[in-house]
């Protein structure tokens, strides 16, 4: 795989420069990137009271939420915004780790007495489409599109 990377770079006429093992100073920012990121996982986390098993989850949002936060660097605008030429739409985004009523839809309800929206934990975006994660109460991750926050 590492052979594709190096002919496609090579093909595009970059030259890939790297650094020396550990030597992390060689790529600080990178490194000051990812120590951003792990202190918006932490702080998230501590946060919310959540357990490192699922900590995961707040660094993907953290991620998700970075590249749509407009930056001075960039003329005020997102990460995002830059690549696809538009402003994101951020009307969707959730309070981390806020409760939700999910909509449970009809072809998974045990019967027809089943509450149609059960309790559950905010815990990230779906990648690629306009879903949510949840944590529900048996400790399982639901994906769904719509949900109700209690914020």
């Amino acid at each position: 795989m590492a052979t594709i990377f190096k002919t496609f770079l090579t093909s595009k006429g970059v030259e890939q420069q790297l650094s020396v093992s550990d030597h992390p100073q060689q790529n600080g920012h990178a490194e000051r990137f990812n120590w951003t990121l792990l202190k918006k996982e932490e702080t998230m986390c501590h946060a919310a009271c959540l357990p490192k098993n699922l900590w995961n989850f707040a660094l993907d949002t953290a991620v998700h939420v970075y590249n749509r936060t407009p930056m001075c660097h960039i003329n005020w605008k997102t990460p995002v915004e830059l690549l696809f030429n538009k402003k994101p739409d951020i009307s969707y985004l959730q309070v981390f780790r806020c409760l939700a009523y999910v909509h449970i839809p009809k072809d998974k309800r045990k019967d027809k007495l089943t509450l149609k929206a059960e309790e559950m934990i905010f815990l990230e975006y779906e990648p690629g489409t306009k879903g949510y994660h949840f944590l529900q109460n048996n400790r399982s991750i639901y994906v769904e599109t719509t949900a109700y926050s209690s914020v």
